[in-house]
């Protein structure tokens, strides 16, 4: 789907989801003015206080202070005196569940980025979302994705299963195009151990369809430095950059393991590739939550609030979520410390990262706190934990929220579209109550969430499917 036909394509789906055109219109006209908020628009700027937002139909009509323009006739007026007004914070990191679909609106997450599992139901998924007939962020999904070691199967699957390994550098080109032919929002590449032809004409479909590309530049063919000269959107995991900081990379084809390679990093290579990132506007998504366990500062609070969020959550959402997904999501904070000097070099690696992408953000690149939520971890409540260790490796509040809103709208070439409240905009926005700049975490104080234009009712449903 290309950029500029995302917005009229929410708008179709809008209006021909199930309900008669009459109802349709009527709901498109009925606009929400949001009145004193103070604005943080997510483009970094100074705040906006005593702010007025419009919304017509699903789109940002206009934005200005109080007193500078008459509302719209029979406006939904929403008091926002004393609370704070962001865009809808994205989740750009998901191996999406059927049960994350709530948790993470009412955590304030109005779109996700699928990590190419879904198959073909991931389009017809996203679509159900935006006609209004799933509760759940917006997806953008990959379908399917580019790597060595598919999931296997009975060999009857279709062109679209996820994990496709191709033999040629035509067959690349023709799963790009099968691939977005499906509906597509992005092009994936899993791993860098293709040959590298077949990267360069993955890359060249994608241009030519107007499609972004993730790539996961573990190497040792394809690694951050070829992503970043082939205009590679964003590096999940920030794949490949350990081998490339450290003192002594490892050996021929192996990955290595990142807290040990980032435990020797040469700080001199590290300066020399993160211009190269930044100038090329490769976004980074560490997904520390994910990769680093035990290692954060706030490891046991982590657990305390996963274990809070079972015992005391929702009866309506505990009655559907998986009895099987709570136990392992509590599972990982009971394991131990490891000890010993193992531990101490790896700690050091953690260390060693945090500064590199501290470093990586403050020189203007993008630094996005993708959660990578999977049936091991609590959606919504997994990326404020990411959040959590962005602040202690020093990012401050406004990165963390530009990463969370911009530049994750930016990394899909969305941010025409997302990403920041500016007129034109798709209206996807949050109220919290409490400023954001002074703790990032106040963005869990949530007061309402508008989506697609319309506001939506925060809770749980028992019969959640």
């Amino acid at each position: 789907m290309t950029r500029s036909t995302y917005k009229f394509l929410c708008l179709l789906l809008s209006i021909f989801s199930g309900l008669t055109l009459t109802l349709a219109v009527a709901r498109a006209q009925q606009a929400i003015v949001i009145e004193g908020g103070t604005l943080i628009n997510g483009n970094g700027g100074e705040p906006v206080p005593d702010s007025v937002v419009i919304v017509e139909g699903n789109e940002i009509s206009q934005v200005s202070e109080v007193g500078e323009t008459r509302y719209p006739r029979d406006a939904v007026v929403i008091d926002a005196r004393g609370k704070f007004v962001l865009p809808g914070l994205w989740d750009a990191m998901v191996s999406y569940q059927w049960f994350y679909g709530e948790i993470m609106l009412n955590y304030g997450i109005t779109s996700t980025i699928d990590v190419g599992i879904a198959g073909e139901i991931g389009a017809a998924f996203r679509d159900g979302v935006l006609m209004g007939k799933i509760r759940a962020p917006r997806p953008f999904t990959g379908i399917s994705r580019f790597t060595t070691r598919p999931a296997g199967g009975t060999g009857l699957e279709t062109i679209l299963t996820p994990g496709r390994t191709p033999a040629s550098v035509e067959e690349t080109r023709e799963l790009v195009r099968a691939f977005v032919a499906g509906g597509a929002d992005l092009i994936m590449f899993q791993d860098g151990t293709l040959p590298l032809e077949f990267y360069e004409a993955g890359f060249d479909e994608a241009r030519r369809l107007d499609m972004p590309v993730s790539t996961r530049a573990y190497g040792p063919i394809f690694g951050p430095l070829e992503a970043a000269a082939q205009g590679s959107n964003m590096l999940p995991h920030s794949s490949g950059i350990g081998r490339l900081v450290t003192r002594t990379p490892p050996p021929g084809g192996e990955r290595g393991n990142d807290a040990d390679l980032f435990a020797d990093m040469d700080d001199a290579k590290a300066r020399e590739l993160i211009p190269v990132l930044v100038d090329a506007g490769v976004a980074l998504d560490p997904t520390y939550r994910n990769s680093w366990l035990r290692m954060p500062l706030d490891w046991d609070l982590m657990g305390e609030e996963v274990l809070e969020f079972f015992d005391t959550g929702d009866p309506a959402l505990l009655a559907y979520y998986p009895y099987a997904r709570k136990e392992a999501a509590l599972a990982q904070f009971r394991a131990p410390r490891p000890t010993g000097e193992v531990w101490e070099r790896r700690m050091r690696g953690f260390r060693n990262s945090l500064r590199f992408h501290k470093m990586f953000v403050d020189a203007g690149g993008m630094l996005i706190p993708g959660s990578d939520s999977n049936p091991v971890k609590v959606p919504g409540l997994n990326l404020f934990h990411e959040m959590m260790i962005f602040d202690e490796a020093g990012v401050t509040p406004m990165q963390i929220i530009q990463g969370a809103t911009k530049w994750s709208a930016a990394l899909l070439d969305m941010d025409d579209e997302l990403g920041t409240i500016e007129a034109g905009k798709i209206a996807d926005i949050i109220i919290v109550n409490a400023d954001p700049l002074e703790d990032v975490q106040n963005l869990r104080d949530l007061d309402a969430v508008i989506f697609d234009g319309r506001q939506i009712e925060l809770g749980y449903t028992a019969g959640y499917d």
